[in-house]
């Protein structure tokens, strides 16, 4: 059974209130990859992907129009929309397994100007992956104050708006659909098991004003966009004159699947509440194509069938089009059950805030020393003192350890007497403590080194065993200090306005 993703572009322009639906009925990939936030080198948590095949750890515009193929319907379409995995996590076993997607909606795309479109490489992220508490001047669980009011009372600040930006919605078609972006958190398993028949849908509507002067992002690709009053329409900030099409991504979860069980769900980037939901996209759009489209496609009906701009192809053709994994990453576990995220989550931040260098080389040898490890270390120290080494994607083959070359012995003499021989007492047992406390045992190959993890609830001991050297033992304690923690991001799509 085909996966339904879509993308809506929602166009608001002179009197306009018109929208694109558009269709993706594959997830092109699910991978720890962010070419935005940890270009060339394994993301910290697991990403859905939705798009071009053209996507990688390093791809922009040329990479990824220069796609095979994409996910979703429109083949002018080769953009990249991504967004954090949800997983479910099992309270008997404590393993993490996915929760598969019932359907997504990527982009959603919003016009003030009907003569400007994304321009090539055009990119941005929304949301926080740090993020894990809601600052609004009121309680998250309760209703948003009426629009009309925000900016009489100073709700119209970034800091609010982007909050607002993110919601997540109770599926239950057999009841009228709740209103977009009106719940801002993820609601706790056993609320969703008793409300949501259907599922859950997360939304991320995106920044729709910009700088303009042709800036295609910024240092963070969150500074050249904001968001207007009201997050999906009002009028923009001063100093953002320019609308862009406004951006949604919808992305669907069969959460029932796991109905009955006892667990809870949390987002790939180790997230239980929802706060830290976020998106990226890089602009793949042939850009013609998109203008006219925002130009003469305004039929209130959102079906990307009646614009004869878009070239389509059949949901079974676009759910040919998958992700060209790199290979340092094709045989990680992404989809459980597992013991921890992928990426280690919060466990790897944490041995990341500097214990010993031993330790944390050998964490995950797929992230290696990412951005993460770059932003967090301390200035002129700690684990990470060296830059990054990024993944070399055109060669991935490693040279073998040179061997050390055998010592010529000595010629035997009779000048002095053979020395006896000196007993050397036996080495102490490693004795492994806590061993009822363990969640995951893990070993990683680096060379001719194999190394054995052993992740218990306080206390981590790993294991090193060489060919030429002795058994050595180191134990990190769970309390060391914890390392600040470095974006990340993800995607989904517009539905319709309430």
């Amino acid at each position: 059974m085909l996966t339904k993703t879509y993308i809506a572009a929602l166009l608001s322009a002179v009197g306009v209130d018109a929208f694109w639906r558009m269709e993706c009925p594959h997830r092109l990939g699910l991978a720890r990859i962010d070419p935005l936030v940890n270009p060339g080198t394994a993301s910290a948590h697991a990403h859905a992907i939705y798009g071009s095949n053209g996507f990688s750890l390093t791809s922009g515009f040329d990479q990824l129009a220069g796609g095979d193929c994409t996910s979703c319907r429109v083949k002018q379409d080769k953009s990249a929309y991504w967004h954090p995995q949800l997983y479910f996590k099992d309270a008997a076993t404590g393993e993490f397994e996915e929760v598969k997607p019932s359907a997504a909606c990527l982009p959603t795309t919003s016009l003030m100007a009907k003569t400007f479109s994304h321009s090539p490489g055009f990119r941005m992220i929304a949301g926080d992956t740090k993020r894990r508490d809601f600052t609004a001047p009121w309680d998250y669980t309760g209703p948003d104050p009426e629009k009309s009011t925000w900016r009489g009372k100073g709700y119209v600040e970034q800091s609010i708006l982007k909050q607002l930006a993110i919601g997540v919605n109770c599926l239950n078609y057999a009841k009228p659909g709740e209103p977009t972006l009106m719940r801002h958190y993820l609601p706790d398993k056993a609320f969703i098991d008793e409300n949501c028949p259907d599922g859950i849908r997360f939304e991320l509507m995106f920044p729709s004003c910009w700088v303009g002067n042709n800036v295609i992002t910024s240092a963070n690709h969150q500074d050249h966009v904001a968001y207007p009053d009201t997050v999906m329409d009002g009028p923009c900030p001063a100093d953002f004159p320019v609308r862009l099409p406004g951006l949604m991504f919808e992305s669907f979860y069969n959460t029932v699947e796991f109905k009955g069980r006892s667990g809870s769900y949390v987002l790939a980037n180790d997230d239980t509440q929802g706060f830290g939901y976020h998106g990226d996209f890089i602009s793949g759009w042939d850009e013609e194509t998109l203008r006219q489209a925002v130009n003469t496609c305004t039929n209130m009906s959102g079906r990307i069938d009646d614009c004869p701009v878009f070239e389509l192809q059949s949901q079974n053709d676009a759910a040919q089009c998958n992700l060209n994994t790199p290979s340092l990453l094709s045989s990680e576990n992404v989809f459980g059950p597992m013991a921890v995220l992928p990426g280690l989550g919060k466990i790897v931040e944490d041995i990341i805030g500097g214990i010993t260098d031993g330790i944390a080389d050998i964490v995950d040898p797929i992230l290696g020393k990412g951005d993460d490890a770059q932003q967090d270390a301390s200035p002129g120290g700690g684990v990470f003192k060296e830059d990054p080494v990024p993944v070399n994607i055109a060669s991935e083959d490693t040279k073998p350890e040179p061997q050390p070359q055998p010592e010529p012995e000595p010629e035997p003499t009779t000048q002095q007497p053979e020395p006896e021989p000196v007993v050397t007492p036996a080495p102490e047992p490693v004795v492994e403590e806590n061993l009822e406390n363990v969640i995951s045992t893990q070993y990683v190959r680096d060379g001719n080194v194999m190394s054995k993890i052993l992740w218990v609830q306080e206390v981590v001991w790993v294991t090193e065993y060489s060919p030429d050297a002795e058994v050595s033992t180191a134990t990190v304690d769970g309390s060391a200090r914890k390392a600040k923690r470095s974006r990340r991001h993800a995607h989904g799509h517009l539905h319709r306005r309430h």
